[in-house]
């Protein structure tokens, strides 16, 4: 999450630091905009890349869910001093929400919008952009005076990665 100078925040992801490829033998192989790298902190990796499987943007909305969970809770859903355990107890969701433990007083709106984002098939999986029109978000949206504006990225004229 950035901060620019005005006070918007932004959601990042530094995915598209990494340089794709076509050539499968290399690390981070790109097909159908699917990727085989295995990183990140555990606590948020998304079943897909913990099984190895290629994998999209949709273990962003996974990564997410775990933040959201952490942001109200002070923790992590999965956590243990084992990475072992803690990639079991992710695994485990695909079996029951149980998995998920929540607080007393959380309310069921915010309940809904973590299970949406963390369900173990990808497909099955909130899109980012519904996220964004979760009542649980849209209550916030309003309380507060929030808009939400989608930003596409636009790199820098000087940039390599522009298109000039």
């Amino acid at each position: 999450m950035l901060l620019t100078e005005d006070s918007t925040l932004k959601v990042c992801d530094f995915g598209t630091c990494a340089e794709a490829s076509t050539d499968p033998d290399y690390s981070v192989y790109v097909a159908d905009n699917m990727r085989t790298t295995y990183c990140g902190t555990f606590e948020y990796m998304a079943p897909e890349m913990i099984e190895q499987l290629p994998h999209d943007h949709q273990v962003d909305t996974w990564a997410l869910g775990i933040l959201l969970f952490e942001l109200m809770h002070g923790y992590a859903p999965f956590r243990d001093e084992r990475v072992f355990v803690i990639l079991r107890q992710i695994k485990s969701l695909a079996t029951s929400k149980e998995a998920i433990k929540f607080e007393t007083g959380i309310s069921q709106s915010f309940k809904d919008l973590i299970y949406a984002m963390l369900v173990p098939k990808p497909s099955e999986r909130l899109p980012l952009e519904e996220v964004f029109h979760h009542p649980w978000v849209l209550h916030f949206q309003q309380k507060h005076g929030i808009s939400f504006q989608p930003d596409s990225y636009e790199p820098a004229q000087n940039s390599p990665l522009s298109s000039e």
